[in-house]
Parts: C-alpha cells; structure tokens; sequence
C-alpha cells in the first residue's frame, strides 16, 4: 500500500471539497437481511447523507498512518471546482434507504483495520 521508505506524492483528480458518504457494510447487510424477510422482490438505493469532504477522509487516513508509525504521504487536487452534478434530494422521490452513520467513523474504522492488516504483511 504504502511504503514506509518512500515519501510518495498522490496527485487526485477531483477536488477537494467533493463530498462523499460512507456506509459499513454490518448495517447494510442488517437492512437488506430485513428486506429479505419479507419475501418479496425489492429495489432500493443504499445511500447515506452524512456527507464527508474528500480533503477530510485525506486527513483521516493520515492520521491513520501517523498512529500506527507508518510514513505518510503528499498530495494535490487536479481540479479547483467541486463537482456539484449529484443532487441529494432526487434520491428522496425513489426508493432509497439512507444509514445514517457517521462517515467519519466509518472511515476510521476502516482505514485502521486495512493499516493493521497491512503492517502484519
């Protein structure tokens, strides 16, 4: 993944103030399992609206690295403007079942297990 030799520089293409949302997996395989139990066919969307910065999951996954004593990384956004072209609220008129969780501690506790898996390699 990264290498603690090297100081890398990691060039991203979007912006940095695009917005994402993350979901664990635990709570959607919980929410389609009851979907399931219905017996019946379903179509829905899986969203969350927590939305988190690009440049905050950046922060995050550096911090990652800095407690497990891991070199970190620099990097540089491509684009200035943020990509304003998803809109939140069409998902509202459609079937959509939304976690929220917070993207933040989704992203912590993932970023922290895919480190640790990476240091007993």
């Amino acid at each position: 993944m990264y290498s603690k030799k090297k100081k890398k520089q990691i060039i991203f293409h979007g912006s940095m103030n695009d917005k994402r949302g993350y979901s664990s997996v635990a709570k959607f395989t919980d929410e389609v399992y009851k979907k399931y139990k219905i017996n019946k066919s379903f179509i829905y969307n899986y969203r969350n609206k927590n939305l988190i910065k690009l440049i905050k999951i950046i922060e995050i996954f550096k911090l990652e690295l800095k407690k497990n004593k891991i070199k970190s990384f620099t990097y540089k956004f491509k684009n200035l403007k943020s990509n304003k072209n998803f809109d939140y609220k069409k998902l509202d008129e459609v079937k959509t079942i939304f976690s929220n969780e917070k993207s933040e501690r989704v992203l912590c506790n993932h970023f922290d297990k895919v480190i640790c898996n990476e240091k007993k390699m």
